[in-house]
């Protein structure tokens, strides 16, 4: 509910894990659990370890502690589908549904590493679930019960319980869940259970797997659950439910969405819309659906022309209640095409536009002309030729904006007749084509093998877009390529051709370190090194860039002979 800087998720905690949390008799449990629960976490599996590797570390005879009793999991894109309907950002369109939390016990981290005796020069430890879920932390909180779309009958004097969940952040613990039925003139205080707590009841101890105590902790690290009985008489006479959330720091979830480009940390109160339908009972819409589903109050006040970041829905305000259709209204689809265009394009023709030329791509069997907004294309003309002649609708239908959809009408030119099958064949002028490989293109290449010298392949494409560029004509290149062998010189007819072609801008040396050195050897001969760094490369310039590629030691090498003769390593030293 806060921006805080841990992660969200909900947690669920079973009658079989109370019992074995608050359990004093240790060996029971353990004796008791069954065999799928004695595993180890995800985090915890590197692929080179077979199954009875880690029983080796699991059955040692001393005392484990376990050092991650809980880790909440959750998406700092979690909402983002909301600031997508205001306006689009960056990210793909989540609800507020993308959470979950984990119970993590087993054997430490420090044991896994000794006993796996990882490869020198090893820097860092990658943890990996198994949801392949991004990375982001953040608060929020959310109303779960009613669902959208739920219909509920309120003829009668019963109650409804509403329900739904909150996450601080940071440890923090939420203190406050408070609903308001009026658009925040008055708040109603919801219960709040947080399931995390049973942990801390009675301290776990086991001789094999170790120890589980949060009976000292106070931190939070777990979705908390909320819920509020409310009288079906207060939801008739009412339009909205809004519910926001305070931590024990006093930081209370916004009124108002801040909108980012990033689409991240997006925990204004959420709102519920109340719909009354012809037969009196009450249809509820939450603001959006995730993904590219259909459905929320936020599109169809977008579709209305107003705005769905300063929603109003009391009828004293703005009468958005509607009272007379059975079903919240269904926003009307975007035309994309546009008026009087009926050519009908064949596959061969489509295909002939597979380039970066004059781009054409199809979305929905329409076929339109991208060619005159290349350059206006918010995330550059690659993204638009790198799908030339292919059918991108999955991919543009997820992440434009009703905006974006409507404009894509000034470039529709036809409907395809034919289906689009297979890729794009190699055509014949691949051998000059400035990009080594697309996305939408086979191309036929000969593969070498690849050594130290391996480095070259994006240094190589670095050469490509400096000579192909017409327009540029004002830089000059040197090229530092150190192999074994000369058999291990990736790419050496073209690194050659282009020497040959602009020898007036590119300089390019080689260097050769195994024994195999030929008699007619033109290049230098030994490892890196100062002295050919200075005899081979230009002095330092302000104007001047250093890239570096190849194995991490050569790297560093290179870097520190760098700084020595006086380039800046923060702003002038590339490494790929």
């Amino acid at each position: 509910m806060s921006v805080g800087s841990s992660t969200n998720v909900s947690i669920v905690v079973s009658e079989s894990s109370s019992e074995r949390a608050t359990s004093t008799s240790p060996s029971s449990v353990a004796s008791d659990l069954p065999k799928d629960d004695i595993r180890l976490p995800s985090p915890f599996h590197p692929p080179s370890l077979a199954a009875s590797q880690f029983t080796d570390i699991d059955t040692r005879p001393r005392k484990i502690d376990i050092a991650l009793p809980s880790v909440p999991h959750d998406e700092a894109c979690n909402r983002r589908k909301e600031q997508n309907v205001v306006q689009k950002s960056l990210g793909f369109s989540w609800g507020a549904g993308g959470l979950s939390t984990a119970l993590f016990t087993g054997v430490r981290l420090a044991d896994v590493l000794e006993h796996v005796k990882p490869a020198r020069g090893a820097k860092h430890v990658v943890f990996e679930g198994s949801d392949r879920l991004p990375n982001g932390p953040y608060g929020t909180s959310a109303i779960a019960c009613p669902d959208h779309g739920e219909i509920l009958d309120v003829h009668s004097e019963g109650s409804y319980t509403l329900r739904g969940y909150a996450y601080a952040g940071g440890g923090r613990r939420v203190t406050r869940v408070e609903l308001s039925f009026d658009e925040g003139e008055s708040w109603e205080l919801a219960e709040i259970q947080y399931p995390e707590d049973a942990f801390r009841e009675v301290a776990f101890f086991d001789s094999v797997y170790g120890a589980l105590d949060l009976t000292e902790s106070d931190q939070c690290y777990c979705w908390s659950f909320w819920s509020l009985l409310v009288p079906l008489s207060l939801l008739r006479e009412r339009s909205s439910i809004c519910v926001r959330a305070m931590d024990e720091s006093m930081a209370l979830q916004p009124r108002n969405m801040y909108w980012n480009a990033t689409g991240m940390m997006n925990n204004w109160w959420f709102r519920v819309c109340i719909h009354t339908l012809d037969d009196g009972r009450l249809q509820f819409e939450h603001p959006t659906m995730a993904g590219t589903q259909a459905g929320g109050w936020m599109t169809r006040l977008k579709d209305q022309g107003k705005d769905p970041s300063k929603p109003v829905f009391s009828a004293a305000l703005l009468d958005l209640r509607e009272t007379t259709t059975a079903t919240p209204a269904v926003p009307q689809p975007v035309s994309m095409t546009r008026p009087g265009v009926d050519r009908k394009i064949t596959v061969e023709e489509f295909r002939a536009h597979a380039n970066s030329e004059r781009p054409w791509f199809v979305i929905s069997d329409k076929v339109y002309d991208a060619t005159k907004y290349l350059n206006e294309h918010p995330g550059g003309p690659q993204s638009i030729t790198l799908v030339a002649g292919e059918d991108v609708t999955d991919d543009f239908m997820a992440i434009h904006s009703s905006d974006a959809k409507r404009r894509l009408s000034e470039y529709h030119i036809g409907t395809l007749v034919g289906e689009i099958t297979g890729q794009t064949t190699t055509s014949p002028d691949d051998s000059q084509d400035s990009v080594f490989l697309r996305t939408n293109k086979w191309k036929s290449i000969t593969l070498q093998s690849m050594e130290d010298g391996s480095g070259i392949t994006p240094i190589l494409q670095v050469l490509r877009g400096i000579f192909t560029d017409t327009a540029n004509n004002d830089t000059d290149v040197w090229v530092l390529d150190i192999n074994r062998d000369v058999k291990d010189i990736l790419c050496r007819d073209e690194l050659d051709h282009l020497a040959s072609a602009h020898g007036s801008r590119f300089s390019l040396r080689y260097s050769l370190t195994g024994k195999s050195i030929p008699d007619s050897w033109p290049h230098s001969v030994g490892r890196l090194d100062s002295k050919m760094l200075k005899t081979y490369l230009p002095t330092p310039s302000s104007d001047g860039l250093i890239c570096l590629c190849g194995p991490p030691q050569t790297e560093r090498l290179a870097k520190d002979h760098l700084e020595d003769m006086g380039w800046d390593a923060s702003s002038q030293i590339v490494i790929f």
